[in-house]
């Protein structure tokens, strides 16, 4: 009998505690829909150097442009998931994440995206290429400093460069370029011709690196590190006036005039 007392105690204890919960958890939902916001923090990741293509003002300006003032606003009346997804079409937005805090704050992370190129295209256009491959406009807070290309690059209308063939092979590039830290070191631009081929130049030094066409980028960029590393330093660094990586199974070197 007191086994049986006990069991039933123990079952009351529970279902009260089960009730209370869920008193709770009402509480805590009714407490989220009916409650006002206190205001909104925005937090912008910045770049190594602490430096932002937009500012925190900037993100908090476009979330207002579609919340509205956030004064007398009820919880249930902003939607984070609807606040982020919009927030993703801002060209310099990789990434937004949105929540409302136990305080009550309309809460946004945004990482920015993160150039590795900027194109001047033949008219005059100017974007960056993050590592991805998509365009982002020019800032009016910062200028990256990144590897420049320019020449006769065709003007195009486009959100990602695997749109565009030439711009395809110019991120395919770079990227090649930005995962190499010697080569990242050594190239400044890009430099397309009117006959497409490509020319690098380098951040020191006058000699005019000839890498051709659009193929075979990692070969050609392999030849490139063996001349500047077994090559110049045994030959001299001031011999040569230009290297062409265009040529298969070889690397071409033409040597400087030297006037007598």
């Amino acid at each position: 009998m007191k086994s049986k007392v006990n069991i039933s105690l123990a079952s009351m204890t529970w279902t009260a505690l089960i009730g209370a919960l869920a008193v709770l958890c009402l509480s805590a939902i009714n407490w989220k829909q009916d409650g006002l916001l206190t205001g909104m923090r925005v937090d912008v990741i910045q770049f190594d150097g602490g430096d932002y293509f937009l500012t925190e003002e900037d993100v908090m300006s476009e979330v207002l442009a579609m919340t509205g003032p956030l004064e007398n606003k009820r919880l249930n009346e902003i939607d984070p998931a609807v606040v982020e997804e919009a927030l993703h079409y801002n060209p310099f937005i990789r990434h937004a994440d949105v929540c409302v805090s136990s305080d009550r704050e309309l809460l946004v992370t945004v990482r920015q995206r993160k150039p590795i190129l900027r194109v001047f295209d033949r008219n005059g256009n100017t974007y960056y290429l993050d590592r991805e491959g998509t365009r982002i406009p020019v800032s009016p807070h910062f200028t990256a400093r990144v590897i420049v290309a320019n020449g006769r690059i065709a003007a195009a209308d486009f959100e990602h460069a695997s749109e565009h063939a030439q711009l395809k092979a110019l991120h395919e590039l770079v990227c090649l370029i930005d995962q190499d830290l010697f080569l990242k070191s050594l190239i400044e631009q890009i430099h397309v011709d009117n006959n497409d081929q490509i020319l690098l130049v380098p951040k020191v030094g006058d000699v005019k690196i000839q890498f051709g066409a659009h193929d075979r980028m990692a070969v050609k960029l392999d030849n490139l590190k063996i001349f500047y590393t077994q090559i110049l330093p045994v030959k001299g660094w001031d011999q040569y006036e230009s290297i062409n990586l265009d040529y298969r199974g070889q690397i071409v070197c033409k040597k400087k005039q030297i006037n007598t």
